[in-house]
């Protein structure tokens, strides 16, 4: 009878200890979630900043570069950009995309496009 009061006293112990952790790990979870977003942020920050430092590097229109570097999909760094844009992709290579990758392929090429209106106005 014993034994089972002192596993009753130690399974209410637990229960009180692990309800007034809760919160505490609420807030832990809830800080961690603000840290990550933060963290997300500045990596998305630093790849569009070091996509339109290339792009000035190479094309120098400020306009332009930043439409491209803000535009093009996260995961497309400015030297995937030139290979895309200047068919350094040839068409053997080109079958062998995957879905996704031919998918990517026409979200820069639209993005190409509009940037370059944007920047230096509709093709005549």
């Amino acid at each position: 009878m014993r034994c089972l009061h002192s596993i009753v006293l130690v399974v209410s112990l637990a229960v009180v200890a692990s309800s007034a952790a809760a919160p505490a790990a609420q807030q832990t979870g809830a800080v961690a979630s603000k840290i990550a977003e933060k963290a997300f942020a500045e990596s998305v920050r630093a790849r569009v900043d070091a996509r339109r430092a290339e792009c000035m590097s190479a094309i120098g229109n400020l306009t332009f570069c930043h439409c491209i570097a803000g535009d093009l999909p996260l995961d497309v760094n400015f030297l995937r950009y030139i290979e895309v844009t200047t068919g350094v992709v040839n068409q053997a290579y080109s079958d062998q995309l995957s879905p996704d990758d031919k998918s990517t392929a026409r979200r820069i090429l639209s993005t190409r496009d509009r940037c370059v209106a944007t920047a230096f106005g509709a093709p005549k």
